[in-house]
């Protein structure tokens, strides 16, 4: 049985358009970020709480792992460090190996901007950092077919941005113009979203109603910067782990360098 929402205002234009500080959300989507080259075990569970005018994209994973490192620390009489995992976490149910830092904002704290928050370690620094910017003018094409999701009924549509060409399923049932990372824009939820390149695959797992939390985010810790020089951030620490990564590594991966997966690529 669908879900019933209950919206007080429904979006009525692209990716919102007002912000109200410190909204709490209406309802949460649960999404599972996947690929053709990674295993289900290291497969992301991602939320997006949505309220009236704002939404916040995360990891999971990370919260989870978060409250699971306080647990066991705490069981374990230490003190829980902000920039790493006690070793005793590995082993414990729901305790994800490879969390991602990953945060999406949208219409706050500056409506109709998006802010991408993330910590990029390299070379052992680790940094926080965020950029924000006025929310892109996808330029949708919607293509032919339809399907069912988690019993919506769905449309398709595709878009380039950044490097990738997406290809989504939306249902205008939830009129909600937002979806998964910074994808947003279309009559509808995006409750699936895939790059032609098989790198990334966002699939909706579920939705919660009345979650109550609050859509923000402290970055008062955190650098400001833009988002071409957090790409090229992330491109260097990519070409650091291959430089450090150990032969028999290497030959266990058939002496390939990782590939950089980023979800937008930005030129020079």
């Amino acid at each position: 049985m669908k879900n019933q929402i209950i919206i007080i205002a429904l979006f009525s234009c692209a990716c919102m358009q007002t912000m109200q500080a410190q909204e709490k959300s209406l309802f949460t989507v649960h999404y599972t970020l996947g690929s053709e080259t990674e295993s289900p075990e290291l497969w992301h569970h991602y939320k997006l709480d949505v309220g009236k005018e704002t939404s916040h994209f995360y990891d999971w994973n990370e919260i989870q792992n978060k409250q699971i490192n306080d647990s066991v620390c705490k069981s374990r009489g230490e003190t829980p460090r902000e920039d790493s995992y006690s070793f005793h976490c590995i082993g414990v149910e729901g305790f994800h190996p490879t969390p991602t830092h990953l945060h999406v904002l949208k219409n706050t704290p500056t409506e109709n901007e998006v802010l991408v928050s993330d910590i990029i370690n390299s070379l052992g620094s680790r940094n926080n950092v965020y950029y924000q910017e006025p929310i892109a003018d996808y330029s949708w094409e919607m293509i032919e077919g339809d399907s069912v999701i988690g019993g919506y009924a769905c449309q398709k549509a595709q878009m380039i941005y950044r490097g990738h060409t997406w290809v989504v399923w939306f249902t205008p049932e939830i009129a909600v113009s937002d979806g998964p990372w910074k994808l947003c824009g279309l009559p509808g939820l995006i409750l699936d979203a895939a790059d032609k390149e098989g790198d990334y695959h966002f699939m909706f797992t579920g939705l919660e109603n009345a979650t109550d939390r609050e859509i923000l985010l402290n970055t008062n810790n955190s650098k400001k910067t833009t988002a071409k020089d957090m790409y090229k951030m992330f491109v260097k620490a990519n070409e650091d782990m291959n430089a450090r990564m150990p032969a028999d590594m290497l030959s266990h991966m058939g002496n390939k360098k990782q590939r950089i997966r980023l979800l937008e690529h930005l030129s020079e």
